[in-house]
């Protein structure tokens, strides 16, 4: 069963429906089934479009060398798994009214980070949700950055 601290996230960005709540668990499950133990951390890529309506991309489950993700979650599983030990080379980071201070219902930010091996990541947020980016970011992404 998914942990606690993970279901207050996932309602924090909205997702709060039975359905949607399910597969993310579903996902959890496997994820769990497949490394064998729990996932520290959680992060749901997600963007607004031009008429304000949310949508739900990417489930990230971050452990401590690695990730797992699940693209297009909501019809496929559609998995992958990338060790994260100083395997990054760049980051860049791209923002819209957000300061990394206080989020606005119009901010929004995205960061990707890969390697010259190909692995590439990318982190997309809105709202509140640009805080937990900028947590995992700090966490997972910036500790493993090649300088």
């Amino acid at each position: 069963m998914m942990i606690t601290k993970f279901k207050s996230y996932l309602k924090s960005i909205g997702i709060d429906t039975k359905s949607l709540l399910e597969r993310i668990e579903e996902i959890y499950m496997d994820c769990t089934a497949i490394w064998g133990n729990e996932p520290q951390d959680i992060f749901v890529d997600e963007y607004i479009d031009s008429e304000g309506v949310r949508f739900y991309t990417c489930v990230n489950f971050f452990y401590q060398n690695y990730f797992f993700a699940a693209e297009q979650f909501l019809d496929r599983d559609d998995y992958y798994s990338a060790n994260i030990k100083k395997a990054f080379y760049f980051c860049k980071i791209t923002k819209t009214n957000y300061d990394f201070k206080k989020t606005k219902r119009n901010s929004n930010i995205v960061i990707e980070f890969g390697s010259i091996s190909a692995a590439y990541g990318e982190l997309k947020a809105t709202r509140k949700n640009c805080d937990h980016a900028m947590l995992i970011y700090n966490k997972y992404i910036k500790p493993n950055l090649f300088y």
